[in-house]
Formats: C-alpha cells, structure tokens, sequence
C-alpha cells in the first residue's frame, strides 16, 4: 500500500518548508544549466539572472511568498533554497502556464518547491516524479534531494506541501544503479505520455498502474510526507478544509 506520512504545520520550523519533506500537476523540467553546452550555459546564466532575483524570507513565511505572487492562482510557479544561503528564495520560473513553469538548475539548489493550483491533483503526477527521479540520476552530488509541492486552493491560498525526498535507501539505489530503476522509470515515462493526459491532467490518479509504480519506488527509497496548513487536513490523498462535508 503507497503511504504518505502526515504532519501538522508547526509554525516554530523554518526550514525552507518548515522542514516538510515528502505525491500532481506538471514540471517542465528542461535541460539543467550545468549539463548544456558551454554557450548555452553562457545565454541562459545571463537570462537567468535578469529574470531571477533572491526574494527575501526575513520576516515573511514561504506560505506567504507563495500567496503574494502574481497570478498565484491560475499559474504555476517555481522557488529554489540554495545551499548556505538561509533566509532567502530564489524563483526560477522563466516561463509559467497553468500545467507547467519551464526552469534551469544550477547545481548549488538544496531544495526545489514548485506549485499546483486549483484543478490539479495534489500528488505528483507522472512527470513530475520522472523529473525528480531523473535529475538525481543525471547528476546525484548537485541535484537536490528535496522537492516541494504547494497545493493551492482557488484562491491562491496554500492548502498544504507534498514532499518528496531522495532518502539514504534512494541515494544508495541510484548510485549502484539498482536494476529495479530504470523499468519503473520507464513505466512513468509511458504514463506521462498517455493520450488522456493532454485533455485530463488529473488522469493519472485514477490509474491504478500510477499507485502500484509509487509504491514500487517507496520500497526502493523514495519518501513521501504530506503536510498540512492550519485549517486544512490531508486525506484521500488530497488537501481538504476541515469540517467541509463536501471535502
């Protein structure tokens, strides 16, 4: 059976996520800065640095980052925790839609946080765990090994985080290539491109082929936790308001 842990939201932990580490919208991942060429590296490290600037979190929580941001509530958005820079976030997102928010990593990312609004699942779909998966295997020592999902509610309002994490049992896997990787990878892959996914970003919940491939990689190591705000409660593996019977 695929888990998720649970944890309320403890205002006192302010670890990038108050320290929420653990499953649906989509990531456009592209190419990281520090695999392209040497030119394109050179182009997108200048554009990404007009477009990008650290935002500050010195007295303002990441909820509240998240929930000012223009067009929060119909676009998805992406934030970056860089290693030894506390107190602040980067946004990497050079291009935003509803489903996807094209960005670049550079190598020095310690966490990644990204956003679904209202409509999308609250777990990650196919692409974004074939994303994660991915990265960590192009590149183990500069990938982070966290990654964020805001779940939004119409408002633009945060609900809750679903985390994702690389623990020490997925690290040890993909360093030793773990034959079990690469066909579960594979069924993703094809999951992702499915022809229900264009007209129904969602499908993927109700394929029971997505549940047993998450279980199969939580048994290789990859963690998953849910957190929720204040107000709102994770069940059925979604964000719901608590005391909403409708929920």
């Amino acid at each position: 059976m695929v888990r998720a842990s649970k944890r309320r939201f403890d205002p006192g932990r302010r670890a990038f996520l108050i320290k929420a580490a653990k499953a649906a919208g989509s990531v456009s991942v592209g190419t990281a800065l520090y695999n392209a060429p040497k030119f394109w590296r050179w182009i997108l490290r200048k554009r990404d640095t007009k477009i990008n600037s650290p935002v500050s979190a010195r007295g303002k929580s990441v909820k509240q980052i998240i929930e000012e941001w223009p067009e929060i509530q119909n676009k998805e958005m992406v934030w970056i925790k860089e290693k030894g820079k506390p107190g602040s976030l980067l946004p990497k997102a050079y291009e935003r839609g509803e489903n996807y928010a094209g960005y670049f990593l550079k190598g020095n990312e310690r966490s990644i946080i990204h956003t679904h609004p209202m409509g999308r699942s609250n777990i990650p779909s196919p692409d974004d765990i074939c994303s994660f998966l991915n990265r960590l295997e192009t590149d183990l020592n500069k990938t982070p090994k966290i990654e964020h999902i805001a779940a939004l509610n119409h408002e633009g309002k945060v609900m809750g985080y679903f985390s994702l994490r690389a623990g020490k049992k997925m690290v040890q896997a993909i360093e030793q290539k773990n034959p079990a990787l690469k066909p579960l990878l594979e069924e993703l892959e094809r999951l992702k491109v499915s022809p229900n996914w264009e007209k129904d970003p969602i499908a993927f919940v109700r394929d029971p082929n997505y549940w047993n491939i998450l279980e199969r990689f939580q048994k290789i190591g990859l963690q998953m936790r849910a957190t929720s705000m204040p107000g709102y409660k994770f069940e059925n593996w979604h964000f719901q308001e608590k005391g909403n019977p409708m929920a």
